[in-house]
């Protein structure tokens, strides 16, 4: 009789403890979805801006199955086919409303940020570290554009798919799964369809590998598998170097001086909350050296393929949205440290820390960056409603901000059907049919 009162007092315990962590686990989900809402809320009834046209124009182009193999011969955007593949989905069922495809996007930096919380089961981050680096990754202004512009979707499918890959790695180094091994490849074939920064995956995966089960050798052919996929993708991109958008245009050159504009990045992103994490993980001996090297490597072969820009001295805001997960992880480990301590003025200190970083981010988006993204919207709706009230008369564009061709996508997708244009870069007078447009911000 005993025997069984103390069984059934295990098992009251058990269930207990067990509807103790399911409620805990609700309970930072539902933060992660808030604070994540809660950052981007303002932005999501915002314009369009200019190149989300074109992003539309192009799920509708490439979108359909039937134009998957046109899509496979651009070799700058087959390495997006994912994004486009999703804004023509969503092009299908909504139409193009801004509203539907910005809230997609704040969606799918929702179903990343948890995924940020999922590093957790990985016990060399556990949950008290991925759930508050969580928390900062929905949060956090650093790639802010990534979320905000339409345009930029391919940076939140990578991320989507390359963390996928790597949970289903990890999983697969803990079970000894070859079925996970399987899942984790092909998450990362959808990554490198989504966007070129997924080669980082190959090189973490054997990091990961070498540190976590380096005795099963299993890996290895999956491994090698994964290295030949990237060294295939690479070669079809620089073998057509003399069509390739991004190589032929200046955007992106071999002499760029990409130690300046990778150094400059990689303090762009730590600074200030990384950089205050790092000495805080320091004072309290909390740094684990081996782990820290990982996310510096993942932060630098991150950001290395966008360090090569000739317009920039820094990577764009959302191109720094696969690397911040690197600063998501310091930060939430510094939150970790002194959230541990058990004096009552450091855990008092963990929570201020929070509540600073939470509220320069809020403060920083919706002043600064939302006032900047009015603005950038604003020239193509200016035009979009200078063409309305045209009806057939010609216009002649004499200067454009962001480009004659931003435009007239613009047109095609809002108005149906592209006005009579007429450029000359302002160099001769308009004509008596023609009507001119010109931005008035442009001095």
């Amino acid at each position: 009789m005993h025997h069984d009162k103390t069984a059934n007092s295990a098992r009251g315990l058990s269930r207990a403890a067990g509807q103790s962590r399911a409620w805990q686990a609700w309970l930072a989900g539902f933060t992660i979805l808030a604070a994540a809402i809660l950052a981007y809320f303002p932005f999501i009834s915002l314009p369009f801006i200019s190149d989300s046209y074109l992003q539309v124009f192009l799920g509708r182009k490439y979108g359909p199955i039937s134009q998957w193999d046109e899509l496979a011969g651009d070799v700058l955007y087959r390495s997006r086919a994912t994004s486009l593949v999703f804004t023509f989905l969503l092009d299908q069922w909504g139409g193009p409303d801004p509203f539907l495809h910005r809230f997609a996007n704040v969606l799918l930096h929702v179903a990343n940020s948890l995924l940020v919380a999922a590093l957790g089961s990985w016990k060399r981050i556990g949950w008290r570290v991925s759930i508050p680096a969580a928390i900062f990754f929905a949060l956090c202004e650093v790639h802010q554009e990534a979320v905000v512009w339409v345009a930029a979707l391919p940076e939140l499918l990578v991320f989507f798919f390359s963390i996928l890959s790597i949970l289903a790695w990890l999983r697969a180094l803990n079970a000894r799964s070859t079925l996970w091994i399987s899942a984790s490849v092909l998450a990362f074939l959808l990554a490198l369809l989504s966007k070129e920064s997924a080669v980082i995956i190959p090189v973490a995966a054997a990091a990961l590998w070498w540190w976590e089960g380096a005795r099963w050798r299993a890996p290895l052919l999956a491994l090698a598998a994964m290295s030949i996929l990237s060294a295939i993708y690479a070669f079809g991109i620089f073998s057509a170097a003399g069509t390739h958008l991004h190589l032929n245009d200046g955007t992106f050159s071999i002499h760029a001086p990409f130690l300046v504009v990778l150094s400059k990045s990689l303090a762009r992103l730590l600074f200030p909350w990384g950089l205050a994490g790092l000495a805080i993980l320091a004072v309290a001996g909390f740094l684990d050296r081996a782990f820290l090297l990982l996310l510096a490597l993942w932060m630098v072969i991150a950001l290395l393929p966008y360090s090569f820009l000739t317009y920039m001295e820094r990577v764009p805001s959302r191109h720094t949205y696969l690397a911040s997960l690197g600063l998501a992880l310091i930060v939430g480990a510094a939150i970790c440290s002194l959230k541990q301590s058990r004096r009552a003025p450091v855990q008092f200190a963990a929570g201020v820390l929070a509540v600073a970083m939470a509220s320069h981010s809020l403060i920083y988006l919706w002043t600064k960056k939302l006032d900047q993204y009015v603005r950038r919207a604003e020239p193509t709706e200016m035009f979009l409603r200078f063409a309305t009230e045209t009806d057939s008369t010609p216009i002649q564009v004499v200067c454009a901000p962001y480009g004659f061709e931003a435009f007239r996508y613009a047109a095609i997708i809002r108005l149906g059907a592209q006005p009579e244009f007429v450029t000359d870069g302002g160099e001769s007078s308009p004509g008596p049919s023609l009507r001119t447009f010109c931005d008035p911000s442009i001095p």
